[in-house]
């Protein structure tokens, strides 16, 4: 899913420009306005989003003023309110997915839209005007490059993954009964992970929770915060064979022992 949160002046037609070549996996579009002044934009909003509805029927689009055009503060502040209230409505919801058009609107705007997806490291995307003697299919939208943040301002759906998984307790999962786990702080196996979190049930109108957690655990990777182990360990039987989960410690003999039942027939092993 894509957010695109697009500031508008005198002069919105770079949003239809916008549309023609990123709307492909757009959910919601964001029309940021001012008040009435030298012109009626809320009037010119309110058309723009009409005439878009013609072309993008399931395209939700929604309206939000901001109250000065030319002062820095205003752009960051709606633009602030409309990335906390998405949050809230997906909070699995990443930055990634939501673009910050620089276009429209004064220099003051675009500043302002510019500090905002850098404080929020969203995606930025610029979009050129079309000049005489360009070719036809000449792409027109450009992304602005985004510095990084430090490693340690993580979002806080990153920042709730790394925490269930630091004051996780695990243990061999077929450890027999009887026989004191070996704790792992820090440690914990995907689906419990999704559990824990509160992800392994479908929501509606959020992204699958496995693929949500995938793509988080990928970036708390790449910045070298947790680490992937592809396998699950698991105690084994003389044979090479995997110890059932219900297996127990045997105490009837002087050597310690497990035993094994398997219908209504137990094995010892020493």
């Amino acid at each position: 899913m894509t957010i695109f949160i697009a500031p508008i002046g005198t002069n919105p037609d770079f949003v239809k420009t916008w549309l023609k070549e990123e709307s492909r996996n757009l959910t919601k579009l964001w029309l940021i306005h001012s008040p009435v002044g030298r012109e009626d934009f809320p009037k010119k909003a309110k058309k723009l989003a009409s005439e878009l509805k013609k072309s993008y029927s399931d395209l939700k689009i929604e309206l939000k003023v901001m109250e000065d055009a030319f002062t820095i503060d205003p752009v960051m502040d709606a633009i602030t309110e409309i990335i906390n209230q998405e949050e809230s409505n997906d909070p699995m919801l990443l930055r990634e997915e939501i673009v910050i058009n620089i276009t429209g609107g004064t220099n003051v705007v675009a500043a302002g839209a510019m500090n905002s997806a850098n404080y929020y490291q969203t995606k930025c995307h610029y979009v050129l005007i079309k000049q005489d003697g360009d070719p036809k299919n000449k792409r027109l939208v450009r992304e602005v490059p985004i510095s990084a943040k430090p490693k340690s301002d993580l979002k806080d759906s990153q920042l709730k993954v790394l925490k269930a998984i630091n004051k996780s307790e695990y243990f061999i999962p077929n450890t027999p009964t009887g026989l004191e786990p070996k704790i792992t702080i820090g440690s914990i196996a995907n689906n419990s992970l999704l559990e824990q979190l509160g992800w392994d049930k479908k929501q509606k109108g959020t992204k699958n929770g496995r693929t949500r957690l995938g793509e988080i655990l990928k970036v708390l990777e790449k910045n070298k915060l947790v680490e992937k182990i592809d396998y699950t360990e698991l105690y084994q039987l003389p044979n090479g064979k995997k110890l059932p989960f219900d297996a127990e410690i045997d105490n009837s003999s002087k050597k310690l022992r497990v035993k094994v039942t398997v219908k209504g027939e137990s094995d010892f092993y020493p």
